[in-house]
């Protein structure tokens, strides 16, 4: 081997060529260092491109990891944003009914407080929005909860109308109602966003034809309201849960604004559903 490389390098000076050319049988000539400060170039570029590669992509990575974390998060605080705020209701329901039956309030003050918190309630809801778009958690803590306590001096006729273990029956049917929609609202593949419009257009009108039905008292219409408002809140349910979850990537916003709004929804839908079914089933006094 020696012998070939000298003869082929003593070939070349002899013909006043590069030293480190040389040629093969098939006469074609190589140039060892240009090939080998091209190749080496060219590995350390592929090098050099192959860890930005790996960069980008454990950042991207890294950042899909924190959105999921990031949905878990503001997921599982919406639901406990409305248990808090279902359980504070009731128990403001119940006093003020516990309060009512011993006489300690007298119903006229009630019908009263009652009043108030319907305007209230609009009020509160509308603050605890705008404190939630402007990030600020104190304020839209402080209005979710008021605008717990406020729905339940409402509820409070609930018991009035109902006996306690028709709201009792109705209340677990309900949570597993919510609890099967929001599942479905999760791992559905189907993106409910296109619905949006529907499900406004269903509210409006569900509204209007429950205000014309309690005026002219035609028991039928109301009862079709309350069937058409079940199952439109079923939709909407799902519908939340998907937006709650697209929520999270907002960040720009925190986890705590996020869930507020995320369980002021809930407990919106979860209500709605409740007094419908109580409306259709619920056992009078």
């Amino acid at each position: 081997k020696d012998r070939y490389y000298n003869s082929k390098y003593k070939e070349k000076e002899e013909n006043n060529s590069n030293p480190y050319a040389f040629t093969d049988n098939g006469n074609n000539m190589y140039n060892d260092t240009a090939y080998n400060s091209s190749a080496y170039n060219n590995t350390n570029d592929n090098m050099y491109y192959d860890n930005n590669n790996y960069s980008n992509t454990s950042a991207n990575m890294n950042s899909a990891m924190d959105i999921k974390v990031r949905e878990a998060k503001v997921l599982y605080s919406s639901f406990g944003v409305m248990a808090l705020g279902l359980f504070i209701s009731a128990v403001v329901a119940l006093g003020f009914h516990c309060s009512l039956l011993f006489g300690i309030v007298p119903i006229e003050m009630m019908y009263m407080a009652m009043m108030v918190s319907l305007v209230a309630e609009l009020i509160v809801y509308f603050i605890s929005i705008s404190a939630i778009k402007k990030d600020n958690v104190v304020l839209a803590t402080i209005m979710a909860l008021a605008y717990a306590i406020f729905n339940g001096i409402t509820f409070e006729s609930i018991f009035l109308l109902y006996t306690g273990g028709s709201v009792m029956t109705v209340f677990v049917v309900t949570a597993v109602i919510v609890a099967a929609c929001s599942a479905f609202g999760l791992l559905t593949k189907i993106d409910l966003k296109p619905l949006t419009g529907f499900f406004v257009m269903g509210l409006i009108s569900s509204i209007i034809i429950s205000l014309v039905a309690i005026i002219f008292n035609f028991e039928g219409l109301y009862t079709f309201v309350c069937i058409f408002g079940v199952l439109l809140f079923l939709g909407i349910t799902a519908y939340d849960v998907q937006r709650i979850k697209k929520s999270a990537s907002n960040t720009a916003v925190s986890v705590a604004s996020l869930s507020i709004f995320g369980g002021l929804m809930l407990y919106l839908d979860f209500v709605n559903i409740m007094l419908k079914l109580l409306r259709l089933f619920g056992k009078r006094r």
